[in-house]
């Protein structure tokens, strides 16, 4: 029973190194989503911008949201709020009072992206969720400023509730990511890439450097659906 129980818990069993090492790549990538925002802090986010807080409130607005960046539609309001993100996204990078600056992270991650949804996507949805999961895990347990002063843990492995929801998050996100990649686009054509990329607004430069390369394309969608 002991080696049953074992072989079900092993997947779910997380170092507690590489949960200093999410916690640091989960605040990089808050401090690099706040800085590609703050370029269209004003287009996106006050009232001069496409959704206005009254617009917003009266046609995309639900009771289930919340939102401290509805308070005011000044870009400067806007403008605190995303440096108060950055500060509390720094501190959890540094392990600085972790849980809190996670918490307080996640408050205004969720607040930042219900200001705007129509800018989302779903890479949107992964980090928060990641970053609601990490307020029950242990990521400031090793390599921060909360854990300078204390020994390294004489265990280092760690299950509980929390690590088996995040690696059902990540286990999902494969899953359903396959159960979209069986059209024509990926079985037979090896366009999916292609067509991706096509989209001018979401390509970055490294996109532009493959774009024009059909064949490459071609082969590394393949690649990607029997892999």
């Amino acid at each position: 029973m002991q080696q049953l129980w074992a072989a079900v818990r092993r997947p779910f069993v997380l170092d507690l190194r590489a949960l200093a090492l999410l916690r640091m790549g989960v605040a990089a990538v808050l401090l690099l989503d706040l800085a590609i925002r703050s370029t269209d802090l004003e287009a996106h986010y006050s009232n001069l911008g496409v959704l206005p807080i009254p617009a917003l409130l009266d046609y995309t607005w639900t009771p289930y949201q919340f939102s401290l960046h509805v308070a005011s539609g000044l870009w400067q309001v806007q403008a605190v709020l995303f440096l108060v993100a950055a500060a509390l996204a720094g501190a959890l990078l540094l392990g600085y009072h972790t849980r809190l600056a996670t918490v307080a992270s996640w408050v205004l991650l969720v607040s930042l992206q219900n200001r705007n949804t129509l800018i989302g996507q779903g890479g949107d949805d992964l980090l928060r969720m990641l970053l609601f999961w990490g307020i029950f895990l242990p990521w400031g347990r090793v390599w921060s400023w909360d854990a300078r002063r204390e020994p390294l843990p004489e265990r280092l492995d760690y299950a509980s509730a929390a690590t088996v929801a995040y690696v059902v998050q990540l286990a999902l996100l494969y899953w359903c990511t396959a159960l979209l990649k069986y059209g024509p686009e990926w079985t037979r054509d090896g366009t999916a890439i292609y067509y991706a990329l096509s989209l001018d607004q979401l390509l970055l430069p490294g996109g532009r450097l493959l774009y024009p390369h059909f064949e490459l394309l071609r082969w590394l969608t393949f690649a990607t659906w029997y892999t």
